[in-house]
């Protein structure tokens, strides 16, 4: 890793300078290192750049516990691909829908005795992308064969406009045949045991959704094209109340459910299953899975289309499900904006220190991080973020 290289050569160049044998140092610096890394929510950057049709390309190093989750039923045409979340070596977490398609009457699947009935995929018949930004890159280094299937079987009210209808909780875990190999572009993130979003406040989605052809400044418009790309997108959106969802048709629960939206920018067909994040202290926290999208599905946008996307989208709320997880995957569920090891802060102020930012000033962090009185200049901040997450 170019990163981890770079910090062991820096490391070398201080012991020279002091004249003393660092073999034990460096040792205890690449253990540090494997450590860190194996922390959950920990990326390359605090705040991905703003699928979401109205988003923009991403890299997989700043959200590196997205996944490509990809079924297909060769003998019936069937392909369909959504997104699923890293939350362990073993396991992931998509959207139940996910994990089914429909049988129609003009294939030879058809068995009826009704047009689109559902039917479950076999776990061999899902195979799970890791680490890639796009599908086109991808390598058989990249790709992970399923082991297992647990749908979560939980029905709850909705509320709406007109009534009160009964829904479910549309969440499956994915376990693999074999372990994912922990990186710098594949790790899991966290999962806080209780989260109380504020109505307003920033959270970010990251999809492999369809999104337009060409992305511009220009908001979306009528006609504007939709297509799978294969391409990764983070977009930011905001956190709604319940009532705003209630009132514009969005189904939800606000005790299983979060909504959030944002005008211009949406959920669309590919991206459920993909994971709601909120960052606190340095960490990447799984707040909700995609499930409900108020985008269209269309290969164009059209006005009606465009008018549904003043809703928020609707998301699984992970953290009611937690005792779920623990039960079936032994993951566990961690107190929101828990602190980063000592040691891996420790780390990261090291390596700052010894950086200068694009300014040519260093940053003065004569103060623990543990401390609210650290001093870091505000043109700093980002600077101070991205190496505070990135451990050298």
């Amino acid at each position: 890793m170019k990163v981890k290289f770079v910090s062991l050569l820096l490391i070398l160049f201080l012991c020279s300078l002091s004249g003393v044998v660092c073999e034990k140092n460096i040792k205890d610096d690449e253990a540090i290192f494997s450590s860190c890394l194996k922390q959950c929510g920990v990326a390359p950057e605090l705040f991905p750049k703003s699928t979401a049709y109205g988003g923009t390309p991403t890299n997989i190093n700043l959200t590196p516990f997205v996944a490509l989750l990809v079924g297909t039923v060769s003998e019936c045409q069937i392909n369909t691909k959504c997104t699923a979340v890293i939350i362990s070596k073993n396991f992931l977490l998509s959207a139940a829908h996910c994990i089914q398609y429909a049988i129609k009457p003009d294939n030879n699947c058809f068995i009826g005795p009704e047009e689109g009935e559902l039917v479950d995929f076999r776990p061999n018949e899902i195979t799970i992308f890791t680490g890639i930004s796009n599908l086109d890159n991808a390598s058989t280094g990249h790709a992970s064969q399923v082991k297992k299937i647990s749908r979560l079987s939980r029905y709850y009210k909705t509320k709406n406009n007109s009534n009160n209808t009964r829904s479910f909780s549309d969440l499956a875990l994915i376990e693999l045949y074999n372990e994912l190999n922990i990186s710098l572009n594949t790790r899991p993130i966290c999962i806080p045991n209780n989260f109380n979003e504020t109505f307003g406040n920033p959270v970010y989605f990251s999809g492999f959704g369809k999104s337009r052809s060409l992305l511009n400044d220009r908001p979306p418009a009528v006609g504007d094209k939709l297509h799978f790309s294969g391409q990764l997108h983070t977009v930011q959106l905001s956190f709604s109340s319940p009532e705003l969802c209630h009132t514009l048709g969005t189904p939800s629960n606000e005790n299983y459910d979060i909504c959030a939206g944002r005008k211009d920018a949406g959920i669309s067909k590919g991206d459920s299953g993909g994971p709601l994040v909120h960052y606190e202290n340095s960490r990447a926290f799984l707040v909700g899975i995609s499930s409900t999208a108020s985008a269209p599905a269309d290969k164009n946008l059209t006005q009606q289309a465009l008018n549904k996307d003043e809703y928020p989208d609707s998301f699984v709320r992970v953290s009611r499900h937690c005792q779920w997880l623990k039960d079936v995957s032994k993951v566990e569920c961690i107190p929101f904006g828990l602190q980063l090891p000592e040691e891996c802060r420790e780390r990261a102020l090291r390596i700052l220190k010894s950086n200068k930012n694009k300014h040519g000033h260093k940053i003065d962090v004569g103060a623990s991080l543990t401390n609210e009185k650290t001093q870091v200049k505000e043109e700093d901040k980002s600077i101070f973020q991205r190496f505070l997450n990135l451990f050298g």
